[in-house]
């Protein structure tokens, strides 16, 4: 799970310069073991199959509504009914969800796990990390009967099982360095026989200045053993036939990027589906739903030749969704960035260019899970003016 810190920040800049207006948020990486094999080499990306030529029936919004209604989050507002909830995970059945929230206890902050009617009603909480720890990233095991999750605290942040009811909790891994390897975002396999999982190693920079992560996936048998590396990224995330497994990768170069990717479990094959974070089988895997930002530029100065001098770029982060070969990529939210850009800024002198003023939507979506009959989706999606964080569902039509 992530914590979300909430910041409001103007910036300007030209060519690469930038003004910022908004917020940002975001949950936090999640912690990972030691490697215990020789990290696989990189097979070349593939370039991923062509769609299909039949007909193609694009889903859209029908509905959207707000599950939970937990109260903010802000510092000195604090009441018995604030909350920040995160990571929904449908039951196999459908019938439930479960969550964690980061609520006030005891004084503190901390990040337990609940369940609650798909519909958002009898919410309850089902498993309080001890000694003040902190859960995160929870997701059923196909039969319904477990519940995997990672759970953080003095000794890392490692990946944890125990019963639908909360009770039970046992340990699966266990981080050689707690200080430095976490293993968290456990994924069940659809045959609950195995559970694949992200390492993240966390080192501090050479300049001495924050911390380098560097990400592997893994995956183990459900009991923990044989833990495999098989591939660089985070969050996987299994196809529906249980042969391909679906990831979040962070390219570099040309220029940074988080980009979806498809490892094939059979031959090793790995294929780029394009930008995007947090990707999501819907059940019949047809599709994957994902997170990105959507742009839109208005340009508010040109030159004589029509080059743009002045731009107003308005961005959010959306709720998408895309075939599995990554065609057909289609944004399903959205609440895109208002506010006017300023008068000195349109009126001033420039040239070269082109300079931007960047506008950000306050609301921020996270993390889709398909619900097993593939009729709708849950999403986290975060208001940074209010500092709440609530659990949405939205309805695509037919596909």
């Amino acid at each position: 799970m992530e914590k979300t810190n909430i910041t409001i920040g103007m910036t300007i800049l030209a060519l690469s310069v930038v003004v910022l207006v908004g917020a940002a948020c975001g949950p936090a990486p999640t912690p990972i073991p030691t490697p215990t094999t020789t990290p696989p080499r990189m097979p070349s990306p593939t370039i991923a199959p062509s769609p299909t030529e039949e007909a193609k029936i694009i889903p859209t919004l029908v509905e959207e509504r707000q599950l939970t209604h937990f109260a903010t989050m802000r510092e000195g507002q604090i009441t018995e009914g604030s909350g920040a909830a995160f990571h929904p995970a449908w039951s196999p059945d459908g019938q439930q969800i479960a969550f964690i929230l980061a609520e006030e206890m005891e004084g503190i902050t901390r990040e337990t796990i609940w369940v609650m009617r798909s519909d958002g009603s009898q919410a309850q909480r089902l498993f309080t990390p001890p000694d003040f720890g902190y859960a995160g990233d929870v997701v059923w095991s196909p039969d319904g009967e477990r519940l995997a999750f990672y759970l953080g605290g003095v000794e890392g942040a490692d990946i944890w099982v125990c019963k639908a009811d909360g009770s039970g909790p046992e340990r699966l891994v266990t981080s050689a360095d707690p200080e430095s390897i976490y293993t968290v975002q456990p994924a069940w396999s659809p045959d609950g026989e195995r559970i694949a999982y992200t390492q993240q190693i966390i080192t501090p920079r050479p300049e001495g200045h924050g911390f380098l992560e560097a990400n592997t996936i893994w995956v183990m048998e459900a009991d923990g053993s044989d833990p495999q590396q098989i591939t660089e990224g985070e969050l996987p995330a299994w196809s529906p036939d249980g042969n391909k497994i679906a990831f979040a990768r962070t390219i570099e170069e040309p220029e940074y990027q988080r980009q979806i990717w498809i490892r094939d479990l059979s031959t090793g094959e790995e294929w780029s589906l394009g930008p995007g974070y947090e990707p999501a089988w819907s059940p019949d895997g047809e599709w994957i739903a994902f997170v990105d930002r959507a742009v839109r530029d208005e340009v508010l100065k040109a030159k004589e030749d029509g080059s743009p001098l002045l731009i107003a770029r308005y961005e959010s982060q959306e709720v998408f969704i895309m075939r599995s070969d990554g065609s057909d990529r289609h944004q399903l939210t959205n609440h895109p960035a208002e506010g006017e850009v300023p008068e000195e800024f349109i009126s001033q002198e420039t040239t070269g260019g082109p300079t931007i003023y960047l506008l950000e939507s306050n609301l921020t979506d996270w993390s889709p899970a398909w619900s097993p009959d593939g009729k709708s989706i849950v999403f986290l999606r975060q208001d940074s003016e209010k500092a709440e964080s609530n659990l949405w569902l939205l309805i695509p039509s037919d596909r």
